[in-house]
């Protein structure tokens, strides 16, 4: 069959280019891995996964044309992702990123940043028995109000991102009990994200940024993850997003006592790998392909309008985005503004704002961004803050692959308030400094209290 040959051949080539870059950069985890096995399993190996029965939206029923030409476009993309990513990233510099501030200031704005983030009553809603409508029900209107509750997420991120680069680099020097203290407070945090917001990539995104950031720190010391242990860790990663699933509770458990909880588990990785069935069913309903039926409008939504906060535009869309074109092209999954978000998948929201044109172009542009982002965190000026956004941007290669521009909006949100943080931290750190040259050094070493003797 057609479909299975050209699937085939797509795996092959691009695992052949995965090889090319590992043997060129030595880095196991270099952003153009990162993006090519992220497409491998949505792509290719999830067309296979539909005709082995493990489909929502079945694209197998769908003609073999269809498949063909998403399978072709979502080539296309990742191609013209990959070019300028390669030229861009480069190969990565031996030296580890400067840390430049305390483990201590880490720390604190780390807990303070859950303890203010993990939303208690919505924890509380789901551990208790029989209160998980009301749990689904104010989860979902948090979204009219989910500004302010974003940018802190943020801040939860980047800080437990720079207490983990740090205590990863000085780790030997730890004792043991604050080495055990740091993993408890990364997976305290996983489970209460779980808990409280149901979203297993939530959860996972901690533990996924402790492995890529010892990855970052190992390469800046010449000795990057070996090819085995980098399997290893994908293979539990992969394994992870279908047990959190199946525990968030939107898996069915009963079901699974009756099916059998592998086949469950199955069923809920497979389900966070659906852009290719998306996309099958797009490409039969788009009326425009070459200029797209959407004149921008999901891209626009994703660098500007999804941005601007209701109080300033009372009136703003409730259908934005994803939802807008659920709505338009995938309404079996459309429950109204407030219901499960489906993904429109990488070359499908582009196709549909600007046509084939606007694919290949902005997929480059896309590619360009990462590519720029892994040689910023890995260059011979690196930083913490340059890794910590890096970061960021790698484990969103997930949503790149299910929402094309849609994860590119929330990486320069991310980047941007990460930023701010930046400063914040540095411009507190000097008047500490300044303050604590004032008030808390002896007479003796006081600049000011020295020239004060003099003038006498």
């Amino acid at each position: 069959m057609l479909v299975f040959a050209v699937t085939f051949m797509s795996i092959a080539f691009w695992s052949a280019t995965a090889l090319l870059i590992y043997l060129r950069t030595r880095d196991t985890l270099h952003v153009g891995i990162i993006v090519i096995a992220f497409f491998l399993i949505s792509y290719p190996l999830k067309l296979l996964a539909t005709y082995g029965g493990f489909a929502t939206m079945n694209s197998s029923i769908m003609p073999a044309d269809a498949q063909l030409l998403a399978l072709g476009l979502a080539n296309l993309s990742l191609l013209a992702a990959m070019l300028p990513l390669l030229v861009l990233a480069g190969r990565p510099a031996v030296q580890e990123p400067r840390i430049s501030v305390p483990a201590i200031v880490w720390a604190g704005v780390s807990v303070l940043a859950v303890v203010v983030t993990i939303d208690i009553q919505s924890l509380l809603l789901r551990l208790t028995p029989g209160s998980y409508d009301d749990y689904l029900q104010g989860l979902s209107q948090s979204r009219l109000s989910g500004g302010l509750k974003a940018i802190l997420n943020i801040i939860v991120q980047a800080a437990l991102a720079g207490l983990t680069l740090t205590l990863i680099v000085r780790w030997r020097a730890l004792s043991r009990v604050f080495r055990i203290g740091a993993v408890a407070l990364v997976a305290f945090y996983a489970a209460a994200v779980l808990f409280s917001t149901g979203s297993k990539y939530a959860a996972l995104f901690p533990i996924a940024t402790a492995v890529l950031l010892w990855n970052v720190a190992r390469v800046g010391q010449g000795k990057g993850f070996s090819l085995w242990r980098t399997m290893g860790i994908g293979v539990t990663g992969l394994v992870l997003v279908g047990i959190f699933g199946l525990l968030r509770g939107l898996g069915n458990i009963e079901e699974a006592a009756e099916t059998g909880h592998l086949y469950q588990i199955a069923v809920q990785f497979f389900n966070a790998f659906d852009a290719m069935d998306n996309l099958v069913f797009i490409i039969m309903r788009i009326d425009n392909f070459w200029f797209g039926d959407l004149n921008f409008r999901p891209t626009l939504d994703y660098l500007v309008t999804g941005f601007i906060p209701r109080q300033i535009w009372p009136d703003k869309p409730l259908e934005m985005g994803n939802i807008y074109i659920m709505k338009q092209y995938l309404w079996e999954r459309y429950n109204g503004p407030f219901g499960e978000v489906v993904s429109p998948s990488m070359p499908g929201e582009m196709l549909l704002s600007g046509g084939i044109f606007f694919l290949v172009s902005w997929s480059a542009i896309c590619g360009g961004v990462f590519g720029a982002l892994y040689r910023w965190a890995h260059g011979p000026n690196a930083d913490i803050w340059a890794v910590i956004i890096y970061a960021y941007a790698a484990l969103n290669i997930f949503n790149y692959m299910r929402s094309g521009t849609g994860a590119l909006g929330v990486i320069f949100l991310f980047a941007a308030v990460t930023l701010l943080m930046k400063i914040g931290l540095i411009g507190a750190g000097k008047v500490a400094q300044r303050l604590a040259v004032k008030y808390m050094l002896a007479p003796a070493h006081n600049p000011d209290t020295r020239r004060a003797d003099r003038s006498r």
